[in-house]
């Protein structure tokens, strides 16, 4: 199987491999878990590739309405084993600070990890008992799912930076959605601060769990995931020299 970050797909614009990263004592591992805006206009090419991939399994964030909205595709399929863990943050969907000045994703990011801890403990609990390669998303693929990236990578022991680094590719990879957006005039500018992923953002958030909770692994198990569970998404994700061996 052909490793890949970004993952080849017509239907999806923000998809891609957590693989390739590295880890503590090794690197993460591809065909593991993939992270992707919301898979409603998958192709027949597109099923087709995501099944030879490994795909088995999709983890939902997005709310009831939005599920309603707009249906994942994945949910239909016989081969995948689809699960909703649902969160709906209704100040940054509504956009409510958005006025370029005062607004900043890192501190609704921060709130959400203090006040949805119970979301991101049956996240990653859905994650860890999901069979093979599993797609997690919400709707761009940006926000939630940038917090659950990130979390998930800093747990293998991958640094903040590289963390980061994967959380920024959304804004590259979101940008013929923004000029869509843009010439249609639903947003005024492609400077729009709803679709900015700056490092600082993600570089924020790490720090700020680090100094309140001691890590990531500590804030996990403050959320109440079991030290079985963060062990096993370790081991599944992290390949060393030994597991290579």
């Amino acid at each position: 199987m052909l490793a890949y970050r970004r993952l080849p797909l017509d239907g999806l614009m923000n998809a891609r491999d957590l693989g390739g990263y590295t880890a503590c004592g090794g690197v993460t591992r591809s065909g593991v878990f993939l992270r992707s805006d919301v898979p409603a206009l998958l192709s027949e090419a597109d099923l087709r590739f995501l099944r030879l991939y490994g795909l088995s399994a999709a983890v939902d964030l997005r709310s009831e309405a939005e599920r309603e909205r707009t249906p994942d595709m994945l949910a239909a399929q016989s081969w995948v084993r689809y699960t909703a863990v649902p969160l709906y943050d209704k100040t940054a969907a509504r956009g409510e600070g958005l006025d370029g000045k005062t607004f900043c994703w890192a501190d609704h990011y921060i709130r959400l990890v203090d006040h949805a801890q119970d979301w991101v403990r049956d996240v990653f609990a859905a994650l860890a008992d999901a069979p093979g390669c599993v797609l997690f998303h919400c709707a761009t693929g940006k926000d939630r799912t940038g917090i659950i990236a990130a979390l998930l990578l800093s747990l293998c022991g991958v640094s903040d930076e590289d963390a980061a680094a994967d959380y920024c590719l959304s804004r590259l990879y979101l940008a013929p959605l923004v000029e869509e957006l843009c010439r249609s005039g639903r947003i005024a500018s492609r400077d729009d601060p709803f679709f900015a992923t700056q490092p600082e953002n993600m570089l924020r958030l790490l720090a700020y769990l680090r100094e309140r909770y001691g890590g990531v692994p500590d804030y996990l198990s403050a959320c109440g995931l079991s030290q079985a569970r963060q062990d096993a998404l370790r081991r599944r994700l992290t390949q060393t020299d030994e597991t290579r061996a």
